[in-house]
């Protein structure tokens, strides 16, 4: 049987100091590249006075295993309902409230090691508890030049979203800040999600087709006048949809391929209208569960049949999701944002 388990540890060092029994309503926010946070509710006694915001963190177990962590971040008491909601962070959190103190250059280089330099100046500020970790990345080098002031948890996030940017994850357990390139992602095939099909483990499923999404003429420009710009168009979508045109600034990049590259995957995915599928997996321990059975970026199965109306067989990537735990370490997997691969 399941069994999830919460702690309260020092965030210093992770050391444990003691069992979080009596906390309800987990609810675990989960989005790649980003922090994600993890909330619930707890007795207002005297125990809860050992809730401290950042220097108290909270570690959640999964039938022994340490499943996610992060510093407590902010509470609030509640009267006359005598409960305490607690809100904690993942510990990239901390890296959105740390500023460059000089201005920062960085010459052809991976974005998987300007992410791991950035989070080198955020330690040698002031600890971070987080470590430079391994890196895959094998992206197009770029030259970025960062302005003093800068923010550099947003800057870590900027170099994750230009086309072909790494994705980074903070391993629970250790704190090590690892990178791997985009393309690295694990084809789950056992990964399933059905709605009339199958194992039919959804309890409802819409799919949404966006005409307003189309754009099939893309003028892509880069970081300064000096740099050569990048046109692409589909004429197949033209005669289809009509012309859908836009133009899009890449501001910290001034290598001709990279515009190229960025246009060409923009003009694949957007040259048609976009369709986008939301779907309530049900609740349960044998169910597809994230971290467990796959990770965020995963390449995953959605299927949907309805008469001779929907017919959807479509391998998608799992983005965001939101993981609740009920009274009886119940999992049931929310929120789920995907995107066909």
């Amino acid at each position: 049987m399941a069994r999830w388990d919460l702690y309260l540890a020092a965030s210093t060092d992770m050391s444990m100091i003691c069992p979080l029994y009596d906390a309800s309503n987990m609810s675990l926010d989960l989005a790649l590249n980003r922090p994600g946070r993890l909330s619930f509710n707890y007795p207002l006694n005297e125990f809860s006075l050992n809730f401290s915001s950042i220097g108290r963190c909270v570690v959640l177990v999964y039938n022994g295993q340490i499943y996610w962590s992060g510093p407590i971040l902010s509470f609030n008491r509640n009267l006359p309902g005598e409960t305490i909601n607690v809100v904690a962070v993942g510990w990239q959190e901390l890296l959105y409230h740390r500023e460059l103190r000089t201005k920062t250059t960085y010459t052809t280089q991976f974005r998987g090691a300007i992410i791991h330099d950035l989070l080198n100046i955020a330690n040698l500020q002031h600890d971070t508890w987080m470590n430079v970790g391994t890196t895959t990345d094998d992206a197009p080098a770029i030259s970025k030049t960062f302005e003093q002031g800068s923010n550099i948890g947003q800057g870590i996030e900027e170099m994750t979203s230009i086309e072909a940017g790494p994705d980074i994850t903070v391993d629970p357990a250790t704190r090590d800040l690892n990178i791997k390139a985009w393309d690295e992602y694990v084809d789950r095939t056992g990964v399933v999600w059905s709605y009339g099909w199958g194992p039919a483990n959804l309890e409802s499923f819409s799919e949404n087709v966006d005409g307003a999404s189309i754009i099939n003429r893309l003028n892509v420009y880069g970081k300064n006048s000096d740099t050569t710009g990048y046109l692409t168009e589909d004429a197949v979508s033209q005669g289809l949809y009509n012309l859908f045109e836009t133009s899009v600034t890449l501001s910290s990049v001034s290598d001709t391929s990279i515009l190229a590259a960025y246009g060409e995957a923009e003009l694949l995915y957007k040259k048609n209208p976009r369709v986008t599928y939301q779907f309530q997996p049900i609740a349960g321990d044998d169910q597809p569960l994230v971290f467990r059975d796959f990770q965020l970026g995963d390449k995953c199965y959605l299927k949907a049949k309805f008469q001779n109306i929907v017919a959807v067989d479509q391998p998608v990537r799992v983005f965001s999701c939101n993981l609740q735990i009920d009274e009886n370490s119940n999992p049931k997997m929310t929120n789920m944002v995907t995107v066909a691969s």
